[in-house]
């Protein structure tokens, strides 16, 4: 057995050398930080050791966590680094690298510090989050190396930079609408995330966001509604289907959901009180509160009457008394076709 392994090593270890000298010499001049070549900075996205001394606000809108040195060097470097990062997102592993990498793992002779296409996908996407808007200049190309049919994990990744260098990504929204009809469900993630990122266009970008909020598979909807509360009050029409969707037995989306109208409606009351990544449990009376506070709005909360008028027939009391009493206040209209009385009903 062991000679097995030596024989393999001898062949292997030689072959894979060859082709890693071969991708090296195929990709730009790196450029250089603190006697540091980029890719070295980059591997530091790789290493989550960093992340148990770092103080981030768990209620806050943050993105990736990343690694602090590798962000300072990324931006040291600034436009320089797009080509390296272009090419990383563009890059491909054959199969013969990777049976050549597998059987390489087997041996101990040589280590080899290679990194596949598709981590290397995931490191510049890192770094075009610490370039931000110094990387507008990257989205023709960013868009061509998606339409050029790559790997899944060069698409999520491009649709991730993408969404980090925001609103001058505007020219991105075509391809990124096309992304959220993606049956994958990381492709169509992604491509809501990133449309909410670039915020811009909402009259076009929130009712895409909303549409996904009662869709079937599991993280779509959540990411829709962490898409609207990017938005905020520019996210108002979306307010009845966030109604509904704070009232489901999804701990994930009805948190979501409150955030969301928490930001739209500039009602920091209405939020969990769990930071994000936990979840609370279902509360009548909390949802009854939001709709009571929605009713106290009177016409300037008409885009939550459709969710109003099927929380008249909820299971809960107090639910159906405040969606009687904001509905009154809101659209007495729509209240007198959804047969509610006009005396105002008050909780016993």
């Amino acid at each position: 057995m062991w000679k097995r392994r030596r024989t393999a090593a001898i062949i292997v270890v030689p072959v894979l050398a060859v082709v890693v000298a071969c991708l090296r010499f195929c990709m730009p001049n790196e450029p250089v930080y603190q006697a540091k070549r980029l890719s070295i900075w980059l591997r530091g996205y790789d290493n989550p050791t960093w992340m148990a001394d770092r103080n981030v606000d768990p209620d806050a809108d943050i993105g990736w966590l990343t690694d602090p040195q590798a962000d300072e060097a990324v931006r040291g470097i600034g436009t320089n680094a797009i080509p390296i990062l272009l090419k990383m997102l563009n890059a491909r592993d054959t199969r013969l690298t990777l049976r050549l990498l597998a059987l390489a793992q087997k041996q101990s002779l040589i280590r080899f510090d290679y990194v596949d296409a598709d981590h290397r996908a995931i490191e510049a996407a890192y770094a075009f989050q610490a370039l931000g808007v110094r990387a507008s200049n990257a989205v023709p190309q960013l868009l061509k190396i998606y339409n050029d049919k790559t790997s899944l994990a060069s698409r999520v990744n491009i649709l991730t930079s993408l969404g980090y260098i925001g609103p001058r990504a505007r020219a991105a929204i075509p391809l990124m609408l096309k992304a959220t009809a993606d049956t994958n469900e990381f492709i169509c993630c992604t491509g809501l995330w990133s449309l909410a990122s670039i915020h811009s266009q909402p009259e076009i970008v929130v009712p895409v966001l909303t549409k996904f909020l009662s869709d079937i598979r599991r993280f779509v909807p959540i990411t829709a509604a962490v898409g609207l509360e990017k938005f905020g009050p520019d996210a108002r029409s979306a307010t009845s289907a966030l109604l509904e969707s704070a009232a489901v037995q999804n701990s994930y989306l009805r948190d979501s959901s409150l955030r969301a109208l928490s930001k739209i409606y500039a009602k920091p009351a209405w939020k969990p009180a769990v930071p994000r990544g936990r979840t609370t449990g279902y509360s009548p009376l909390k949802l009854a509160g939001i709709i009571d506070d929605l009713g106290s709005l009177c016409t300037n909360c008409e885009s939550a009457v459709p969710a109003l008028v099927k929380f008249l027939s909820n299971t809960n009391d107090q639910v159906r008394i405040s969606a009687t009493n904001a509905l009154r206040s809101i659209d007495s209209e729509a209240a007198a076709k959804a047969g509610v009385h006009f005396w105002r009903l008050n909780p016993t």
